[in-house]
């Protein structure tokens, strides 16, 4: 429930990353493109190779894979995970 006893509804549902790896993503919003919209940054989670992906929050929906904003490998050899925020 969100404050004052409404519903909160999901707006987004869909795997970040790499969908076989299980160690999960970290994220941060930002405004990106202009539009006053939150768009989401995500950072690969430990046991992967490093990677920021960006999404653009117009093109989040609660079913379905959204197009990448941006996307660029940081470095293969550290495998910890990428902080982003």
């Amino acid at each position: 429930l969100k404050a004052g006893g409404e519903v909160a509804s999901v707006l987004a549902n869909f795997f970040a990353g790499d969908p076989t790896n299980r160690g999960g993503v970290r994220l941060a919003v930002k405004n990106l493109d202009g539009d006053n919209r939150a768009d989401l940054v995500t950072g690969s989670g430990p046991g992967t190779p490093g990677r920021v992906t960006a999404y653009a929050g117009s093109a989040l929906t609660p079913a379905g894979q959204p197009d990448e904003l941006f996307g660029t490998d940081v470095t293969a050899e550290l495998l910890g995970g990428v902080f982003v925020g």
